[in-house]
């Protein structure tokens, strides 16, 4: 009964509400002053921004293309080592009193070894007297000093001393002492007694003048001078101990300029010849790299191989690097071509077709190029290609999320410290 009249009720107040919705959208009502009309909204005139398109950013790291020149070669391989080697020896037998007995690199003039000199220097003592003894002799057979042949005698002694201390001095060889002996003492030599009493003594005088200028040049050698920048390796001697004349006293392996022995193959060795230029790697991983010389090319094949000796002469190595090291050489056969090198990892391949991706306004674009040739360093492309020019930068790396007009940043990488 309640719920009945509730029902009743409500349909009653729908039905008034309704008629005067009705009657205020005829316009009766004129106090308000305004409509429904006014509250409505235009939403075309609603400012609102166009829809861009999203375009995705990638990050990129970067190559920028350089000119480089590429020459047809013939490739090697081999070891570094020493371009000559110095055996250095005693000029004298004796003993060491020093020696740089620690093998290692030393400089041009350092001091490898040093020799007792003290017996030689008593040689020098002895055939001083008996120059002096031969005088006395010289002066009995011509009669004591104060007469005229001893006078004469005398004054050409003088001569005779003072032109073998000029000569020790200078270190000349004995036949110019003797000619300068026998231009300064002319004006004796027309003494007919003289004479004869230097033929007399001629035999025995040359041979005290040819003994004191070699002592001489010997004591002078007793330092034994590295002849240029090398590494030093001594022999089992030690300070204090005897050698022998001629004896080895260690070897020198000069750093300044040295070689790659390198083989190459039958049909390569044709295309070489003496003073062509090699490009040359050291060491594997690759430690130093050089530009060298070939110096030698072996007429016949090396023992046990199929292959030929070239020798390339290199300089500029630091002196650091080790004898025996790998060497992987390309010895330049023809004239070289300007190229472009491109990352093996920078190519696309594509049914057949080779891309690589450009980097223009910071948006990637797709470039076709031709079928790259190889080479150890990466692909080659020739730099006269319409489409690419010196410095023009490309992606390092091709990724295959790549899109035409997609936007990159670049990313730079720091070079390794």
């Amino acid at each position: 009964m309640k719920t009945s009249r509730g029902l009743a009720i409500l349909l009653t107040v729908w039905f008034i509400w309704g008629c005067s919705v009705e009657q205020d959208n005829s316009g009766a009502s004129t106090d308000s002053g305004f409509t429904l009309e006014d509250f409505s909204i235009d939403f075309s005139k609603v400012d609102q921004s166009e829809a861009q398109e999203v375009v995705p950013t990638i990050v990129v790291s970067p190559h920028y293309l350089q000119s480089t020149t590429l020459y047809p070669s013939v490739p090697a391989q081999g070891t570094l080592e020493p371009m000559r080697e110095y055996a250095l020896r005693a000029p004298f037998a004796g003993r060491i009193i020093q020696i740089h007995n620690s093998p290692g690199n030393v400089m041009a003039g350092e001091v490898l070894a040093q020799l007792d000199t003290r017996d030689l220097e008593k040689d020098m003592v002895s055939l001083q007297q008996e120059l002096l003894l031969k005088e006395i002799d010289f002066f009995s057979k011509g009669g004591a000093p104060g007469t005229d042949g001893g006078q004469i005698m005398s004054d050409f002694f003088q001569a005779s001393e003072d032109l073998i201390s000029q000569g020790l001095e200078e270190g000349i060889g004995i036949s110019i002492l003797l000619e300068r002996h026998i231009s300064a003492t002319a004006p004796w030599l027309q003494n007919r007694e003289f004479i004869a009493s230097l033929q007399t003594l001629e035999s025995g005088l040359r041979s005290v003048f040819e003994s004191l200028i070699k002592l001489r040049e010997q004591i002078d050698e007793a330092a034994i001078l590295a002849p240029q920048d090398g590494k030093f390796v001594p022999l089992d001697l030690y300070e204090g101990e005897y050698y022998s004349q001629g004896q080895i006293l260690g070897r020198l392996y000069p750093t300044k300029i040295r070689v790659g022995d390198v083989q190459v193959s039958e049909r390569g060795v044709l295309q070489i010849a003496k003073a062509q230029s090699a490009d040359v790697s050291v060491g594997v991983p690759e430690i130093f790299r050089a530009v060298g010389t070939v110096v030698s090319v072996a007429p016949v094949k090396s023992t046990g191989t199929d292959t030929y000796g070239v020798t390339i002469e290199l300089s500029g190595i630091p002196k650091q690097i080790p004898f025996g090291l790998p060497v992987q050489a390309n010895i330049r056969v023809d004239e070289g071509t300007q190229v472009f090198i491109i990352p093996f990892s920078a190519v696309q391949e594509m049914d057949g077709r080779y891309y690589i991706w450009s980097i223009e306004d910071a948006v990637l674009e797709p470039r076709e190029i031709a079928t790259p040739e190889y080479s150890e360093q990466g692909y080659v492309l020739p730099s006269d290609e319409a489409e690419f020019t010196e410095g023009q930068g490309i992606a390092a790396e091709y990724r295959t999320t790549f899109r035409k007009g997609m936007r990159v940043r670049v990313e730079e990488k720091l070079p390794t410290q």
